[in-house]
């Protein structure tokens, strides 16, 4: 938007004209008539002038003029110029408007009438819209799409979508009164809200109808939303934006998807007691404040939806269990997305419970709730690491999909399962089940997700060491974003290129990718993603030595995960960093970096992250003996363990810490030795902690 990337579009010299109208005659295999007395050159530059040389009138124009002759059509052109002139003095788009006019002209009689509804359309229209506009049987509003597609004016884009020649709406709209178009607008309105109901519902039915008459409908859907603010009740206009909002969800298209945003926002200000709007536009806050990385503020927005629904209770309004149900899966979500897994699965487990009874009851749209939950439930276990459990929770919620006939959703079962097939090490399944996605989705016809699975694939040979086809993948999934000008997308497959070149030792490479990954993020205004794409920027010089540059980097990581909690995992980067400053011989700095490194890692334990060192299985053991009062069995296996001649070095450091717990030391600083890695120390600290507290 911004003034300097604008340039104006002026009329056409008088070569640069003729030549445009000859070359479309050409395309179409039309030439002006043989008797035509109007073929001299000073008669098509007349024929030029007298449109101001408009480039969009000489090809609206052109096959007028094989038709009719330049001659005949140049008078004509000129009577309705005069007549525009008169009642719209210096308008440069006269010239345009005549040739709608001329267009228009070549309609049959009653057509022109209905035609005129059409002025307050975006762009195009839908031939239900216009069928309902206009009050005509759908087979009449074909016809009077067909005409207009004979005379120049519309384009068939298929699926029932008729694009109008953008000339033709403004035109039309000059000649109503402001009563006449008002009233136009409404019927336009209250049909492409009818329509916004029929695709949100064809989302389940068909998916990629549903995207592609959207993207095709979207100046209509967002039209709609500035014309209906304040015409509407605010509980009305608060579901129809969210539709919207959903409907462009997955499209890549973020402007739109704001511009429905701020149409709901504005309209729940004058909600008015808590009902099914209101619950409605604190979903989608929390789903925006998830999308921006927001953790706590999305976490303690997503508890207060909780208790509100609960003190509400089911039987508050119409809806109001269906919301009770939602608010609690997205509670859960909300943990999962802050590494707080454990923690998530109770709301999700509630929900799940709350879902299944409205789906008895018959509600449709609950049991394809019910199937999420369990996909969500999936999640959460794949990151506490109970791989099996996971993959059998996926695998059901595919199936209960796969029932209810959703492609899409069977599609993203399938990703999400083959991400679990690549920690198990099946890559070849994880392969298999990602393909399988993209397919879905490139019949589907959604380009982002299928760059999305290709990115995935790229993983799984990743995983499996088979870089050259991991990297294929993977520039498979960047040109994609690229051309959709998915920059999200296009940074994180950048980041993922990254860590393939550093497995590869293709170092230099891999440090070149990882700054075009961050300088993405910074344009983005992502500071969660800065920080970890600077922090592996940063691990990377450090394998080059190049020390400075890496502290650079790690500092400003550290720096973007400022107020992001566990959720940014910031005790990598600070580990990297005391490694940094151990290796430049700044030990009081890489000590407090250690104690920042304890202190961060150790709150994610204490909020139910997963450790998934061999390290904290050991502790396990100890505590599980304690507990037992049975010593002797763990007391033997630590000393096997001790006893090993090439044991590693943070095993040496931690046996005899677990030894001393073992005997009955409950000393603090058993967890303090330097000499353990920070991951241990916290695993210590925790059992000290669980141990005094009885």
């Amino acid at each position: 938007d911004a003034g300097a990337a604008e340039s104006e579009l002026g009329a056409l010299g008088r070569e640069d004209a003729v030549e445009l109208v000859g070359r479309v005659l050409a395309r179409a295999g039309l030439a002006p008539a043989s008797a035509d007395p109007g073929c001299t050159p000073q008669e098509i530059t007349d024929r030029v002038e007298a449109v101001n040389g408009h480039a969009r009138a000489l090809v609206l124009l052109a096959p007028e003029l094989a038709r009719r002759g330049v001659k005949a059509t140049t008078a004509d052109l000129r009577v309705v110029m005069a007549d525009l002139e008169r009642r719209h003095p210096g308008d440069r788009e006269n010239s345009l408007y005549a040739s709608v006019e001329l267009s228009l002209r070549k309609l049959r009689p009653g057509s022109r009438e209905r035609v005129q509804s059409l002025a307050v359309c975006q762009g195009g229209v839908q031939l239900d819209v216009l069928a309902m506009m206009v009050g005509l049987e759908i087979g009449e509003a074909r016809a009077l799409a067909l005409e207009l597609i004979g005379v120049g004016l519309g384009e068939d884009m298929g699926s029932g979508h008729l694009r109008l020649d953008p000339g033709l709406p403004p035109y039309l709209l000059g000649q109503m009164g402001p009563e006449e178009a008002d009233a136009a607008r409404d019927r336009w309105a209250e049909a492409m809200a009818q329509l916004t109901g029929a695709l949100y519902q064809q989302r389940s039915k068909d998916a990629k109808l549903s995207a592609h008459l959207t993207r095709l409908e979207l100046p209509n859907l967002l039209g709609m939303l500035d014309w209906l603010d304040s015409r509407r009740p605010a509980e009305a206009l608060v579901n129809l934006a969210g539709a919207v909002e959903r409907l462009v969800h997955h499209l890549g298209l973020p402007h739109a998807l704001e511009r429905a945003a701020r149409a709901r926002e504005k309209a729940a200000e004058s909600l008015g007691d808590w009902g099914h709007a209101r619950c409605l536009t604190e979903d989608s806050n929390i789903e925006r404040l998830l999308r921006r990385r927001d953790l706590p503020a999305a976490t303690a927005a997503a508890r207060a939806l909780v208790e509100r629904c609960l003190a509400a209770g089911d039987l508050a309004y119409p809806k109001a269990a269906y919301d009770s149900a939602m608010a609690h899966i997205i509670l859960g979500r909300a943990l999962s997305i802050g590494r707080a897994a454990e923690e998530a699965l109770t709301p999700i487990g509630e929900a799940q419970e709350r879902f299944q009874r409205l789906a008895d009851a018959g509600d449709a749209d609950a049991q394809g709730m019910v199937s999420r939950c369990i996909t969500e439930r999936a999640d959460c276990l794949f990151d506490l690491g109970r791989l099996d459990e996971a993959a059998s929770a996926y695998e059901e919620s595919i199936r209960r999909d796969a029932a209810r006939g959703n492609r899409r959703s069977v599609a993203l079962g399938k990703s999400r399962l083959g991400t679990v097939r690549g920690e198990q090490g099946r890559h070849a399944e994880a392969i298999a089940a990602h393909v399988e996605a993209r397919d879905t989705f490139a019949a589907l016809g959604e380009p982002l997700t299928v760059a999305t699975a290709w990115h995935q694939i790229g993983i799984a040979y990743h995983q499996g060491r088979q870089f050259d086809r991991a990297e294929d993948a993977y520039r498979e999934s960047l040109a994609i974003k690229v051309r959709e000008k998915d920059l999200p997308g296009e940074a994180s497959t950048l980041h993922q290129l990254s860590s393939l070149y550093d497995a590869m030792d293709r170092v230099e490479e891999a440090i070149t990718f990882a700054r075009k990954a961050c300088d993405l993020y910074v344009r983005l205004g992502d500071r969660a993603k800065e920080g970890v794409a600077r922090s592996n920027l940063g691990n990377r010089l450090i394998r080059q030595r190049r020390h400075d540059d890496a502290r650079q980097e790690l500092r400003r990581a550290i720096e973007c995960m400022a107020g992001l909690g566990i959720a940014g995992l910031p005790w990598k980067t600070w580990s990297l960093l005391a490694d940094v400053e151990r290796a430049t011989g700044h030990a009081e700095a890489a000590a407090e970096a250690r104690q920042r490194v304890i202190e961060t890692y150790g709150a994610y334990r204490r909020a139910g992250g997963v450790s998934q060192q061999p390290s904290a299985q050991l502790v396990a053991l100890v505590a599980q003996a304690i507990r037992a009062n049975d010593q002797a069995e763990a007391g033997g296996q630590l000393a096997q363990l001790a006893s090993q001649p090439y044991a590693p070095r943070w095993l040496q450091a931690l046996v005899p810490k677990l030894q001393a717990i073992l005997a009955g030391d409950r000393d603090p600083t058993l967890a303090a030795d330097p000499a353990l890695d920070y991951d241990d120390a916290v695993e210590l600290q925790l059992l000290l902690d669980a141990l005094a507290a009885g």
